[in-house]
């Protein structure tokens, strides 16, 4: 991917705003693996990794560490995340290592507005995985 797509993504995200008016910031965090950090307003805490490559974009946050789950609760959780799947709109859980994420993959010619919508969704449904899975963390 040339670095002129992932200087017209900083740009797009970093003038955008969500539908609920947030403000949305995006810089680059490794200029080698043209690798973005996105951050929306009021969800500091939960940004959003924008990997950007000649086969797809994709849009990655962490959830949490398998450490920090509660062994007992570990196969009930993944079968949850199994049933989430499909009804999460846009986005799918992952586990690199020991990371569990949630993520969402797109064309590297999509539009412009299906990029913020994607990175807005992602945020959006972070929030709700955080909460709704908080039952199976220590």
């Amino acid at each position: 991917m040339s670095d002129k797509r992932v200087t017209e993504i900083i740009e797009l995200l970093n003038g955008a705003t969500t539908v609920e008016g947030l403000s949305i910031h995006a810089e680059v965090i490794n200029t080698d693996e043209q690798m973005i950090k996105v951050i929306i307003e009021t969800r500091e805490e939960l940004p959003i990794i924008v990997d950007i490559n000649d086969d797809q974009i994709l849009a990655i946050a962490n959830l949490w560490d398998a450490s920090e789950v509660k062994q007992e609760s570990e196969a009930e959780m993944m079968r949850s995340m199994l049933r989430m799947n499909i009804a999460l709109p846009l986005s799918a859980f992952a586990q690199t290592g020991s990371q569990y994420q949630l993520f969402g993959a797109l064309s590297t010619d999509s539009r412009d507005e299906v990029i913020i919508e994607e990175v807005e969704l992602l945020s959006s449904n972070l929030e709700a995985v955080l909460e709704d899975f908080a039952i199976y963390l220590k």
